[in-house]
């Protein structure tokens, strides 16, 4: 069974994480933002799959700049991988 969580908030996914009804392996979240979503999942120890859209021509500036930074910071660590966390930042009182 798999369960569907649309437009969840960040703060609701640690929530969600922290009642112990799940576990964090058994969660993925997807996301368009490395630095919000992705950092979010990755720092709560679940895994990630960033999604990458095309910028709209009428896109405002800064989101280009959020997207110009987002996928130069992307380049750097798909060239300098960077080992995932031992333990989730805030989940070790769950264990």
């Amino acid at each position: 069974m798999v369960n569907i969580f649309n437009n969840c908030k960040k703060p609701s996914i640690k929530n969600f994480l922290e009642q112990g009804d799940i576990k964090p392996e058994q969660v993925l979240i997807l996301g368009d933002q490395l630095m919000t979503d992705i950092l979010c999942g990755n720092r709560l120890g679940v895994k990630t799959l960033l999604q990458i859209r095309p910028l709209k021509k009428n896109s405002s500036w800064l989101k280009k700049e959020i997207w110009w930074i987002q996928r130069r910071f992307l380049s750097i660590l798909l060239k300098n991988p960077i080992d995932r966390p031992k333990e989730p930042f805030g989940l070790s009182a769950l264990a």
